[in-house]
């Protein structure tokens, strides 16, 4: 009696999408044909991964068919097991703080790998009594009869078409050296694995500068691939090691670029007067930053300075002789409401600071003028944009130094 889907899968026929999934991840991490070396066994798990696999298909296509994302999902976890080559890179995250990228590290870490069996070169069979290595037969690969490729059916819905592929067994050569069976006749070192353990220690040099995403590549420093006769190569690539903020570093990294961008709040008294050692951060390399200004420079809401050479190291040539800019945001702190009720401060202050320009009437008519007095006070317009300055395009290309 042929089964259902339901029973090849081993679920119930109300279970749900995740429980499908499931079942399917299980059976065919224990049924796929490559994880046994036996022809025989091969062949018949080769015929139990089909018929799970049109299963699986079978119930995701007709009961979630709804779900677009289906395919994606899971296209990772098919693209895994159809592979006729397998991996010649190992990719290894490194986790790294803003703090040692800026400055440059030596890495050392302890690495096991597998390597390649010194005593069977790899062929997996005991030398024979003279010392020399066994020269393994070479036989047919029984999964794709010795054809060097199989038949995959390529399901459409409306229609089905054959596809040939190459055979994962045999690596598409129709032939293979033979495995040895028996115990007695297996490699004492490796078991016929062709491969054993070996640590060494590996040395990695973090540039000052490199940044978050980058790829460092050891070649042929990884595991040995027996079936292609040469080493992996190791890529480490560089991540965002999570840790807790430094208080005293106020420093944000931009993303994709070599500047630095931080936030400072300065008094209005300053920001008319001028900045006497303000001090600013401690950077990433340990040094204090202070900032003063020129007396009498004044500084607007939205200001941004640009420190020239105190951003991220620039990698040129594979070593830092160069940085970007630091930015900082100034943001002004006014008094409080109320904060003057004196007449003659208010006086004073008006004969210091410019007054508004004349734009009112000659005269005002009482009987058709209207004077404001409640209002709210808010950060932008309804749409979320800000209120364009009149003075940014001269503000933008101004510079000021001490002297």
């Amino acid at each position: 009696m042929t089964k259902s889907p339901f029973e090849v899968l081993g679920v119930e026929p109300h279970a749900s999408k995740e429980d499908i999934k499931r079942a399917y991840r299980k059976l065919a991490l224990k049924y796929h044909p490559d994880k046994v070396l036996d022809p025989a066994t091969k062949l018949e798990n080769e015929i139990k991964f089909k018929e799970m696999t049109t299963a699986y298909q079978s119930l995701i296509n007709d009961e979630y068919q709804e779900d677009d994302n289906d395919a994606h999902e899971n296209s990772d976890f098919f693209d895994f097991f159809n592979q006729a080559q397998p991996e010649t890179r190992q990719h290894i995250p490194l986790p790294l703080t803003l703090k040692e990228l800026y400055n440059g590290k030596i890495i050392k870490f302890k690495l096991t790998k597998d390597v390649l069996c010194t005593l069977c070169e790899g062929n997996g069979w005991k030398r024979r009594r003279n010392g020399e290595l066994y020269t393994p037969p070479i036989v047919d690969c029984a999964l794709c009869s010795g054809h060097g490729f199989i038949e995959k059916i390529i399901d459409q819905g409306f229609f089905q078409y054959r596809q040939q592929v190459p055979c994962r067994n045999c690596k598409g050569k129709g032939k293979y050296q033979a495995k040895p069976h028996d115990n007695k006749n297996k490699c004492k070192q490796c078991n016929a694995n062709a491969t054993t353990k070996q640590s060494s220690i590996i040395t990695i040099e973090i540039k000052p500068g490199m940044q978050i995403g980058h790829k460092i590549t050891l070649s042929r420093q990884g595991d040995y691939i027996a079936d292609l006769h040469k080493y992996k190569d190791l890529i480490f690539e560089i991540t965002q090691k999570q840790e807790p903020r430094i208080d005293d570093i106020k420093l944000m990294k931009l993303t994709g670029s070599n500047d630095l961008f931080m936030h400072i709040t300065i008094p209005l008294c300053d920001a008319l007067t001028g900045i006497k050692d303000l001090y600013l951060t401690k950077t990433f390399d340990d040094r204090l930053l202070y900032l003063t200004t020129p007396t009498g420079k004044v500084i607007r809401p939205g200001d941004i300075f640009k420190i020239k050479g105190e951003g991220w190291p620039i990698l040129l040539d594979n070593s830092s002789s160069a940085f970007g800019d630091l930015y900082i945001s100034i943001n002004i702190e006014f008094p409080p409401d109320n904060w003057i009720n004196e007449q003659n401060d208010i006086s004073a202050l008006q004969n210091i600071l410019p007054n508004r320009s004349k734009t009112n009437p000659d005269t005002k008519d009482p009987l058709n003028s209207e004077t404001i007095k409640s209002f709210d006070i808010v950060t932008s317009l309804p749409n979320g944009d800000t209120f364009p300055r009149p003075d940014t395009q001269q503000k933008n290309t101004a510079q000021c130094s001490i002297q």
